[in-house]
């Protein structure tokens, strides 16, 4: 739980949403490691980034509170997380991950990636990194 929301379950969007736009996709250029890829590969994995999967939240030792997205305007008062879908990252070689934005209702936004890297049949959290747009 983030310390602004103890004791308060998280409002999460209950599918991912299309968060790989070009201004998310060029802050995570500038916090790579080198920052440079092809065309084509940047629009793969924004093309991943922005396919539509459910978040799936029971087990988590967190408490979610899922929503739909046409819920968002009636929690204008709440911390709210929205997930893209994972995609290989476009800049950085064996490395995926995937864009969150973190809000109260949609305003005051903070953006950060989730680096995720291979462990066996796994992927595992190597990193969390702050966008700046």
């Amino acid at each position: 739980m983030d310390a602004i929301a103890t004791g308060a379950p998280l409002v999460i969007v209950g599918t991912t949403r299309a968060l790989a736009t070009p201004q998310t996709l060029s802050a995570l250029a500038l916090v790579s490691r080198g920052g440079r890829t092809s065309r084509n590969r940047v629009a793969a994995s924004a093309a991943d980034a922005n396919r539509f999967l459910p978040v799936v939240t029971e087990g988590s030792s967190c408490g979610w509170r899922p929503i739909a997205a046409s819920q968002i305007d009636r929690h204008r008062d709440e911390m709210l997380v929205e997930l893209s879908a994972p995609m290989l990252h476009p800049f950085a070689s064996k490395e995926a991950g995937l864009f969150v934005r973190v809000s109260v209702g949609g305003q005051g936004t903070s953006w950060y990636w989730i680096s995720l890297v291979p462990t066996g049949d796994a992927w595992a959290v190597s990193a969390v990194g702050v966008l700046v747009q």
